[in-house]
């Protein structure tokens, strides 16, 4: 329930890589696409002749100098001069709200076709997130091996081999044991051929002789890929969860500070 009407939550996971969104208590996610957008100068895109190249494309009103945005697979494998392509997401935080906002809004209206004011919306956050990133409504993902809140600052220093110990030995002694048996791997980076089986030998070299090592990882391809929206999805579907929902107005009431009271 959601201002009183049975309506439906979407899920969004804003990624580096692709943009999934989708339904709540959904499998997985009913739209996948690049999450980078096209960017061109105003003056240089229009093409009267071919209507289709214009297909995907809205224009950046906000931006000083005037340009034409082309976001999702169809508009982006058009081939096109003049055109850059740019990422939101720099070092695994937003840089560019104004991408975001063009690709939220293709996800909603051009792939969904709905109108966002009427659902409940989950947006997936990476683990470390600062306050001024969730207060702005800007929730990423990112899989990041260690504890909650945690994050490397430099990852290209250290192997992801590494990276897990670094995180297990940063957790309280009673239950690194348990950590050692129990590392999860999720992500589209978890979609790579024999990571797991690489990751668990690796691992074995470097860890204490006490420490019995086991990686998971779902045999399933899709649920690797989709890891985090599927999540979502079974999170925003439980009505335990329902509490958690806040309209516009309350945010509008209690001020960006809201998000942290209400969902710490």
């Amino acid at each position: 329930m959601y201002g009183g009407d049975e309506v439906l939550a979407i899920v969004v996971d804003l990624g580096s890589h692709t943009c999934k969104a989708g339904y709540a208590g959904e499998d997985a996610p009913k739209a996948v696409f690049p999450s980078v957008i096209g960017s061109i100068d105003q003056m240089e895109v229009d093409e009267p002749d071919n209507p289709d190249k214009n297909s995907g494309s809205v224009p950046d009103s906000k931006s000083k100098a005037k340009r034409k945005l082309y976001v999702g697979s169809q508009a982006l494998g058009f081939r096109r001069d003049h055109v850059e392509v740019l990422s939101p997401i720099k070092d695994g935080i937003v840089a560019d709200w104004e991408i975001v906002e063009s690709i939220w809004d293709h996800a909603f209206k051009e792939c969904l076709l709905i109108d966002p004011k009427e659902h409940p919306m989950l947006l997936a956050e990476p683990c470390a997130n600062s306050q001024q990133q969730r207060e702005k409504h800007d929730l990423i993902c990112q899989t990041i091996p260690g504890m909650e809140n945690f994050a490397e600052t430099a990852p290209s220093v250290r192997g992801l081999p590494q990276m897990v110990l670094e995180s297990i030995n940063k957790c309280d002694v009673d239950i690194r044991r348990e950590l050692f048996s129990s590392i999860l791997l999720a992500g589209g980076t978890a979609s790579m051929q024999q990571l797991k089986e690489r990751l668990e030998k690796d691992l074995l070299e470097e860890s204490p002789q006490a420490a019995r090592v086991k990686v998971l990882a779902s045999g399933n391809a899709t649920e690797r890929r989709f890891s985090v929206w599927i999540g979502g999805s079974i999170m925003a579907s439980l009505g335990s969860f329902q509490q958690m929902w806040f309209s516009k107005s309350e945010f509008e009431e209690h001020g960006a500070s809201y998000v942290q009271r209400k969902c710490p």
